[in-house]
């Protein structure tokens, strides 16, 4: 993702390919009457989750009026993500850093980051939560990040279809051998990790409390099953 502005710098690697199986195609194999066959499923799904990271650094003279300054900022982020609808419940400090400023092996000053996590069940309005952080004196962003709440049982799903994928290949490899397809012999579980495609990130039009309005969707979440299994034949 790509965000046109100083405060997004994150570009994010390409989504994985889907998984490889271990047996590119169905094999009969001679002699030990079994049949070893790969499925896969994908399941596209709306994500119903979201988080994402909003920050603020200060410098200062001194310690004490450097997290000073940074708490003044901090709490007006809150106040604004607050006044938009998001519960203390989904608000977690995740960084908080201290760190000396030198210049030529001189200290001269103090850094201070403090960044809060958010993550919440309504992906509606992450566009404007971020603008409203901006506005509030965040100067630090991360994310937004998009999942789904139940991802075990899409898994579970994903690998149900799958196996029922290879089931259908062995039964008609079985059928075109003129043999019948018999028990499982063992299997192998070859799903990738879920994924999320990404339909656009970025600055739309329009100003919003001096920020740029900024256009976020939410794209498909992808979870991609894939199983090898070996069936006897009788």
């Amino acid at each position: 993702m790509l965000f046109h502005s100083g405060l997004f710098s994150q570009t994010p690697p390409p989504p994985p390919p889907p998984p490889a199986p271990l047996t590119e195609v169905p094999v009969l194999v001679p002699g030990n009457n079994i049949v070893i066959v790969s499925g896969t499923a994908t399941l596209k799904l709306v994500p119903d989750f979201v988080s994402f990271s909003v920050g603020v650094e200060t410098t200062g003279p001194t310690i004490a009026d450097t997290v000073k300054s940074n708490n003044v900022k901090v709490q007006k982020v809150l106040t604004a993500l607050k006044a938009m609808s998001v519960k203390p419940s989904e608000l977690q400090t995740s960084i908080f850093r201290l760190n000396p400023l030198k210049d030529k092996g001189t200290r001269v000053g103090y850094r201070v980051t403090n960044r809060i996590s958010v993550g919440r069940n309504d992906v509606s309005n992450i566009g404007e939560l971020i603008e409203a952080a901006i506005s509030a004196g965040a100067n630090e962003i991360d994310g937004p990040n998009f999942s789904v709440a139940n991802e075990k049982a899409h898994q579970d799903k994903g690998l149900e279809l799958a196996f029922a994928d290879a089931k259908a290949k062995a039964s008609q490899l079985a059928r075109l051998a003129g043999r019948k397809l018999g028990p499982v012999q063992g299997m192998t579980d070859g799903s990738s990790s879920p994924f999320v495609i990404k339909s656009y990130y970025g600055i739309s039009g329009g100003v919003i409390g001096g920020v740029d309005s900024i256009g976020i969707e939410t794209g498909t979440y992808s979870i991609e099953s894939g199983v090898t299994v070996a069936f006897k034949l009788d």
